[in-house]
């Protein structure tokens, strides 16, 4: 079974690369019965909860985490790579109270944090969109 996203409201959440965001599970309060639970982003699995159990991506496990009185989903420190729709999907409901699109803004540098050419002590230039190795007058460190 697959959520209905298509019928869901959108909740927008704005947020500056490099901070930390909190994600509500949308419709899900301390008080309801959650026997499972599973966030999305882009239609991919990121965190699975099951009976007390929690499962993380381990692309996202150094800077993702959830709360286990409330459902939500936090994410430290955010980078550019993180924006796109989030769901939150509970108990294996076909239909979605709500689906965040979240959108993550920044510095070139902050921006940089997603793309692996953070890794090098190289020299970046963006050209058309792209980032490739090139004498410039900016380093990147």
């Amino acid at each position: 079974m697959f959520a209905d996203a298509m019928n869901s409201l959108v909740e927008e959440v704005v947020v500056e690369a490099g901070k930390t965001v909190t994600l509500s599970c949308p419709g899900v309060t301390e008080d309801s019965l959650v026997l499972m639970l599973e966030w999305r982003a882009n239609g991919m699995r990121l965190l699975e909860y099951k009976s007390s159990s929690t499962t993380v991506v381990r692309h996202f496990r150094d800077r993702m985490s959830m709360s286990l009185k409330n459902y939500s989903l936090y994410l430290n420190p955010v980078i550019a790579a993180d924006s796109g729709m989030y769901e939150c999907v509970v108990n294996n409901r076909n239909a979605l109270d709500a689906v965040i699109k979240l959108i993550v803004r920044g510095e070139l540098w902050q921006i940089g944090l997603s793309f692996p050419f953070h890794l090098c002590r190289n020299k970046l230039s963006v050209h058309e969109g792209k980032h490739s190795p090139r004498d410039s007058a900016n380093e990147i460190t």
